[in-house]
């Protein structure tokens, strides 16, 4: 279910609250690559495969809705371990966190005629719990941050990071929190 959609930049996100297995419509597996259901069912946990799948079919809906295809026959490929078009014309980035699976776009923009071809543009989101109970200090010393940060910060920095992480590139920034009847979200946005 969409809980928000919004634009930061050129970027555009949306938030899902996911829908339980037993809630899926029929066939809804079809419209996914024969490839992303077996690695689904390679990863163990009935749970994280449904998470998976269901962030993939959500991805594959809002490219064919770009793109306007068949969810099903869009090819996604990996490269670097990150998934990406093999046209480059839309760089993507999903996240889930906590039952919620946040999906950002940013559409790769055809030069004009005479100028030379874009180089591909990268993105990165993440999306994470608000959780009182997370040790953030040891979170934040991986990332080299000594300092004692209030939550909501401390949540921030986390989320940068790792959105530039899956960027691969140093880009814009940007990041909120999202109040959610599941609990607050942090989320941040690259965009390289």
């Amino acid at each position: 279910m969409l809980i928000k959609s919004w634009k930061t930049g050129a970027v555009e996100l949306f938030l899902y609250k996911e829908r339980p297995a037993a809630e899926m419509p029929p066939g809804w597996k079809s419209l996914v690559a024969l490839q992303e259901v077996n690695r689904a069912t390679d990863m163990g946990s009935s749970v994280r495969a449904h998470t998976f799948l269901q962030s993939r079919l959500l991805l594959r809906q809002h490219l064919a809705k770009a793109l306007k295809q068949n969810p099903a026959q869009i090819k996604i490929s990996v490269e670097n371990g990150k998934p990406l078009l093999p046209g480059g014309e839309i760089a993507f980035s999903l996240s889930h966190a906590h039952g919620h699976i946040l999906i950002g776009l940013l559409e790769n923009i055809e030069p004009r005629r005479g100028e030379a071809a874009q180089q591909r543009r990268r993105l990165g989101v993440d999306l994470e719990w608000i959780d009182e109970k997370r040790d953030m200090k040891k979170i934040l010393e991986r990332l080299g941050v000594t300092e004692d940060l209030p939550l909501d910060e401390a949540f921030r920095r986390w989320c940068e990071y790792e959105a530039r992480y899956k960027c691969g590139a140093d880009g814009t920034m940007a990041s909120g929190t999202e109040a959610t009847p599941d609990g607050r979200f942090c989320w941040a946005v690259c965009a390289g």
